[in-house]
């Protein structure tokens, strides 16, 4: 049995080795299983047996270039920056690989990431942690500014961390599902809506 469930597991991984490998050379719209089950060298049947469609196989296979969990690391405060200006700069710095794929291709992860919210999938739980180190590193900085007086001391940092995260999800979503949005207008409005919270 355990002989059976290793080659299964190396068969998935040999046909999501061959997903990256499609539609990192054919792109999303042009990439098919069969070409994806061709390139693995696996028939149809059982790429299929493994996946229940291309979305899938595009989450599973681009979820590390898609969902970078890492969170970029608060700089160094500079006297020039103004308190808004340094928050707004973290959360931009985290957000710039929205704009590396098309809006198309983050409906299709957004969909599959929302779908499978209840599943406990292993991506869903980095997704978050990744949110709240995000979080975290946003509350950091605010205190950091609060304790050198360049913010209000009566600022409560958990609802301006709140408000900040509540208006980049707003505004991502706004952006993946509004075909006239872009990218530039929406980190505008992040950053409007940071001055504003500070």
């Amino acid at each position: 049995m355990v002989k059976r469930e290793e080659t299964k597991a190396i068969l998935r991984e040999k046909i999501l080795k061959a997903a990256r490998e499609v539609f990192m050379t054919e792109g999303f719209e042009s990439a098919t299983i069969e070409k994806i089950a061709k390139t693995a060298g696996v028939g149809l049947g059982t790429a299929y047996n493994y996946f229940n469609s291309k979305e899938d196989i595009f989450i599973l296979a681009m979820a590390d270039e898609l969902v970078d969990t890492s969170v970029e690391e608060p700089q160094p405060l500079k006297e020039s920056n103004s308190p808004e200006e340094v928050i707004s700069a973290m959360v931009l710095g985290n957000i710039r690989r929205l704009n590396f794929f098309s809006k198309k291709i983050w409906r299709v992860a957004f969909s599959s990431i929302f779908s499978s919210l209840k599943s406990g999938n292993p991506m869903i739980r980095q997704l978050i942690k990744a949110d709240y180190r995000f979080m975290g590193n946003i509350s950091s900085k605010i205190d950091e500014l609060k304790l050198l007086d360049r913010l209000p001391e009566d600022l409560s940092t958990g609802t301006a961390v709140n408000l900040i995260y509540g208006s980049v999800m707003f505004n991502l979503m706004t952006y993946v599902y509004e075909e006239n949005c872009s990218f530039e207008e929406t980190c505008r409005k992040i950053d409007e809506c940071i001055r504003v919270i500070l």
